[in-house]
């Protein structure tokens, strides 16, 4: 049986980017990896992965008996092992349940070594649909207050969900702050071991708006994540320093690459 992991954090966090570029990294190292978008009508994760136009039926469809799953899951042609089970584009809420989500993500365990569900955002409705079927959460967070005291809410209503393995991952830092003492003090307060830290990469922001994560030889933000899939595979790692800083080449080339 494969494990069922739910990614959660707040609204900007990066949860979807950390949710695709993690089951990248998995899928590189043979693991395969699907990936469910649990937004409720307003689906995300389809374009970094550059599967905007691919889209017939979603995960809503499954739930509600309309298709098979294996209707609706799709391959990323760009990276072998890694497919998608897309949340609906909707204009109203849909009438899905939790339960049956349970059901599913038991029922596809059995074919794939991970499953990745990307949370809808609140602690409301969509909360409950994200964690359903998950036995282990990734809480991904900034060092900053409001996203650490969001986490802590993320991580009290999972263990009332009864997902007490909790695992954290920083996303979106200055790069100085990696392994720094806020990092710390947030590790200490919410208890989870950290798999991954990840610094504000505007490369790659703009692969991800484009859908083109895997264009490119160069692809130097996929680190931190393959140390992430690694970790989470029971390899041992060591923690994350601050990166080295960039030189002026690099910030050229950001300003004048069209």
């Amino acid at each position: 049986m494969g494990r069922a992991i739910t990614i959660m954090g707040k609204g900007g966090s990066g949860k979807t980017t950390v949710s695709a570029l993690l089951g990248t990294a998995l899928a590189e190292r043979g693991r395969k990896t699907l990936l469910i978008d649990a937004s409720l009508g307003l689906r995300g994760l389809d374009l970094p992965l550059g599967l905007e136009n691919e889209i017939f039926n979603h995960l809503a469809d499954v739930l509600l008996d309309r298709c098979a799953p294996e209707e609706a899951i799709l391959a990323v042609p760009a990276c072998e092992g890694l497919f998608l089970l897309p949340a609906a584009q909707a204009k109203f809420p849909l009438d899905v349940s939790s339960i049956s989500m349970k059901i599913l993500v038991r029922h596809l365990r059995a074919d794939y070594d991970f499953i990745l569900i990307d949370a809808a955002d609140g602690v409301e409705r969509g909360f409950s649909m994200s964690a359903a079927g998950a036995e282990e959460a990734v809480l991904v967070l900034a060092a900053d207050r409001a996203s650490v005291r969001a986490a802590t809410r993320f991580s009290a209503l999972l263990r009332e969900e009864g997902i007490h393995e909790q695992m954290l991952f920083f996303n979106r830092l200055e790069a100085e702050s990696i392994g720094g003492p806020d990092m710390e003090e947030a590790r200490e307060l919410l208890g989870g071991p950290v798999i991954g830290a990840a610094a504000e990469e505007p490369l790659l922001a703009r692969a991800v708006n484009r859908g083109t994560i895997y264009e490119g030889e160069n692809r130097e933000w996929m680190e931190p994540f393959r140390r992430a899939a690694g970790r989470l595979m029971g390899e041992e790692i060591p923690p994350e320093k601050p990166p080295e800083r960039k030189g002026l080449r690099h910030w050229h080339s950001l300003l004048w690459k069209p």
